[in-house]
C-alpha cells in the first residue's frame, strides 16, 4: 500500500479573535442569523506585518471608522479593534516559518437575521483571522484587462470597504479567465479607478500620477503613503483623473495594496505600457520596502 501524500499545512493562522478574545480557529464560529453573512451588513480591513508588528493600525482603524459611519454600522471601541489586530498575530507565529502575517478584522452588524432591520439589537461581532505572507514578495510584472462593468463614483459603497466584496471576487475571476492577472475599473464618466483590490498609478516623464478619490476609489492605506514618500523624496506627484488612453501612453504603470506594496503592470488589454524599463517604480518599491519596517505606526 503507497503511503498518503502527505498534506499541505492551510495557510491561516491557529488562532482568531472572536469577540473580545483570542481562540482556536476551530472553535471560532459565528451565529447562521448575523447580518455579516446574511446581508453582508458589515465593513473590514486587511492589514500585515514587518517583523511581526502590525503595520499602520491607526490608519486602518481610522479608515474602518469612516467605512462604518458611510454603512450606518455601530463600531466597537477602537481598543478592541487594536487588540483584535495585535493578539491575533502574535497568537499566529508565522515569523518562525519564515512569513509574515496577513491580518484581517471584520465587524458585522451582529446576530439580527436576515430581514431589512435587525431583530433585537445585537451587538457587532468582530474577527480578525491571520494567515501567512511571503517575506519575499514576487515582483513579476502583472497584466491587466479593462473590466467589462463600471462602478459609479456616487454610489453608496464608494470608497468603502464592505464585507460584501463581490464585486471585486468577480472582476478578480473575470480577468483570470480571460487570461490576464487583474482587472481594472472605470467609472460612470469611463475614468480609471483603480484595480480589483488595488489602487492604480501610472507614471509620466517622470511623474507619479493617480486618480483623485473623487474619481470612485478606495483611500488605500499604501497608496496615501507612496504618495507621502514619492514628495519626502522629491518625485513629482499628481492625483488627477486618468483615462484607459492615459494608462496606454505611460511610461511605466503599477498597482499597490496592503498585503502586495507594488506590483508593477505591464500590459493593459493586451497592449505593452512603457519600454519594460521601469526606474521609477523601482525607486519607489525600494524605499517603501526600506521606510515601512522602520515606522510600524505612520
Amino acid at each position: 500500500m503507497s503511503a498518503s501524500p502527505p498534506t499541505e499545512s492551510p495557510p491561516w493562522g491557529r488562532y482568531a479573535f472572536l469577540g473580545t478574545a483570542v481562540v482556536p480557529i476551530e472553535e471560532a464560529s459565528v451565529s447562521v442569523l448575523d447580518r455579516g453573512l446574511l446581508r453582508g451588513e458589515g465593513v473590514f480591513e486587511a492589514l500585515r506585518t514587518y517583523a511581526g508588528v502590525p503595520f499602520a493600525v491607526r490608519r486602518h482603524l481610522d479608515r474602518m471608522e469612516e467605512s462604518a459611519r458611510t454603512t450606518l454600522l455601530a463600531l466597537p471601541e477602537r481598543m478592541i479593534l487594536r487588540r483584535a489586530v495585535e493578539e491575533t498575530a502574535a497568537a499566529n507565529d508565522f515569523l518562525a516559518g519564515g512569513f509574515e502575517t496577513r491580518i484581517q478584522l471584520t465587524v458585522t452588524a451582529g446576530p439580527g437575521g436576515p430581514g431589512p432591520d435587525p431583530f433585537g439589537d445585537p451587538d457587532p461581532t468582530v474577527i480578525a483571522i491571520a494567515t501567512r505572507l511571503p517575506t519575499v514578495v514576487d515582483d513579476t510584472p502583472l497584466t491587466a484587462l479593462t473590466l467589462p462593468w463600471m462602478r459609479h463614483e456616487s454610489a453608496v459603497l464608494t470608497g468603502v470597504k464592505p464585507t460584501s466584496y463581490l464585486d471585486h471576487l468577480v472582476g478578480k475571476k473575470w480577468a483570470r479567465q480571460n487570461g490576464a492577472d487583474e482587472g481594472v475599473w472605470t467609472n460612470s464618466r469611463g475614468q480609471i479607478t483603480e484595480a480589483t483590490g488595488a489602487n492604480l498609478f501610472v507614471v509620466r516623464e517622470g511623474a507619479v500620477v493617480t486618480p483623485p478619490l473623487e474619481a470612485g476609489l478606495l483611500a488605500g492605506v499604501t497608496r496615501d503613503l507612496v504618495l507621502d514618500r514619492c514628495r519626502e523624496r522629491g518625485v513629482p506627484v499628481l492625483v488627477t483623473p486618468l483615462t484607459r488612453e492615459d494608462v496606454l501612453s505611460a511610461d511605466e504603470c503599477f498597482i499597490t495594496s496592503t498585503p502586495r506594496e507594488a506590483v508593477a503592470i505591464s500590459t493593459l488589454d493586451g497592449t505593452p505600457i512603457g519600454t519594460g524599463e521601469r526606474p521609477v517604480f523601482s525607486g519607489v518599491v525600494a524605499d517603501f520596502r526600506r521606510w515601512a519596517p522602520a515606522h510600524p505606526d505612520p
